[in-house]
């Protein structure tokens, strides 16, 4: 009678996990079953009073999680729909102890080694490509304006106008003065001195540009802020002089406009 069935539902009850019931649809004949799933012995089919044949299975509203009173939908089953997923208590090969009550064994056996169906020819690509394609159909045919084709500002065929050449002058001036940058900066790094050049200035080579910045006596020596003031203070410099110097010079300059004030007069 498996071949002839056309919809299963199995509940468990709520109260007792071990009590299940089956609702099988043959057609137009229903039958309620009842089993006792004992997990130290084997499972045994009881005589079953019909509970749900007063909730009409075929409704879509039955499905698997729905509660009938004290009892919880594990697994539903219908001909012409997709195959369900097994849980592990009626699948077969995980729980042998389901030979023990064949009524119910046979059918899961007949569920599960239906094929499922085969999808259509067309596929997910072709269809979508269907769609937009009436889509556009339906547009075109519709009084909605149609939307203006793309067309190029510029002939290819002349040459570009004053605006345009503006605006790639100026993108290419800007371009050429990044690379510009960036080619000093590695110049620069390239030019620096190497450790061995660092340890060998002397107090000598600094005197020679006390008269300068610390940032124009660094880019002399082609060495960094940092490398310089640690070589000053090897040479008990706490500051770079440049300042003092500057104000003494200019001190010496208005001693020197004071004396030949004095001796003009």
């Amino acid at each position: 009678m498996a071949h002839s069935l056309t919809s299963l539902a199995v509940f468990q009850s709520v109260t007792r996990k071990e009590m299940m019931r089956s609702l099988h649809v043959y057609g137009s004949v229903e039958i309620e079953r009842e089993f006792l799933f004992k997990s130290k012995s084997c499972y045994v089919e009881k005589k079953a009073k019909p509970l749900f044949r007063s909730e009409d299975f075929r409704r879509p509203e039955i499905s698997e999680g729905s509660v009938f009173g004290t009892w919880r939908c594990i697994f539903v089953f219908r001909f012409n729909h997709s195959l369900p997923r097994f849980p592990t208590l009626l699948c077969l090969s995980r729980n042998p102890k389901l030979e023990d009550i064949p009524n119910l064994a046979n059918e899961l056996k007949f569920i599960s080694e239906l094929k499922p169906k085969k999808p259509s020819k067309i596929s997910e690509e072709e269809q979508i490509s269907e769609d937009e394609q009436c889509s556009t159909d339906e547009y075109y045919n519709s009084d909605l304006p149609k939307p203006r084709k793309l067309v190029l500002k510029q002939d290819l065929n002349c040459l570009p106008d004053s605006e345009t050449e503006s605006e790639e002058s100026e993108n290419e001036k800007t371009e050429h003065s990044e690379s510009d940058a960036k080619s000093e900066i590695l110049e620069r790094k390239k030019r620096r001195t190497t450790s061995r050049q660092v340890a060998e200035l002397s107090l000598e080579d600094l005197s020679k540009y006390f008269g300068l910045t610390i940032v124009e006596a660094s880019r002399n020596l082609n060495v960094g802020l940092t490398v310089l003031k640690k070589k000053c203070r090897e040479f008990g410099i706490p500051r770079w002089p440049h300042r003092k110097i500057k104000s003494l010079d200019s001190l010496i300059q208005d001693l020197q406009v004071f004396s030949l004030s004095l001796y003009q007069s």
